[in-house]
């Protein structure tokens, strides 16, 4: 399967972001490793789920840090992530899990050099922070599913 390495035209110019897209980057790489390796269902289960929890998380920081700096398409920008958050929640009914890696990775490709790179724009035009907070992720509206269990069965 093709893996995707990071490179600095993905930057967004928000060093704990750009870090955390790396970190996406290599969990993807894994279970790709994991489905070329022919490895235990289970495990690639545990892979994808550990994934999505990570990227749940991820949005929701990104979108307070774009929120809290007022970002003029934030809002967009929830709304998108809304999108794949829907469809994550259908992740582990897939029985191709090739084909929903390669999903994954378009989408987030995708999704970096084309949305992410809109707010590194507006970022890169204002003297912002380059870390987030933690009390920008700890959102009284962040969805359940991020903020609770990392196994699939509890979902």
């Amino acid at each position: 399967m093709n893996k995707i390495e990071w490179n600095e035209e993905l930057s967004v110019g928000i060093a704990e972001l750009d870090r955390e897209h790396q970190v996406l980057f290599t969990m993807l790489n894994s279970l790709s490793d994991s489905i070329e390796g022919r490895e235990r269902a289970e495990d690639m289960a545990g892979l994808l789920s550990e994934m999505t929890h990570f990227l749940r998380r991820h949005f929701d920081k990104e979108e307070a840090y774009l929120q809290r700096h007022g970002y003029s398409a934030s809002a967009e920008h929830k709304r998108i992530h809304d999108q794949f958050r829907n469809l994550s929640d259908r992740f582990h009914w897939q029985a191709d899990v090739r084909q929903l890696v390669d999903e994954i990775r378009s989408w987030l490709v995708e999704h970096i050099t084309e949305c992410d790179r809109e707010y590194a724009t507006f970022v890169a035009g204002r003297a912002l922070p380059e870390t987030v907070t933690s009390a920008e992720c700890d959102r009284d509206d962040a969805d359940p599913i991020s903020r609770g269990s990392r196994s699939g069965a509890d979902r």
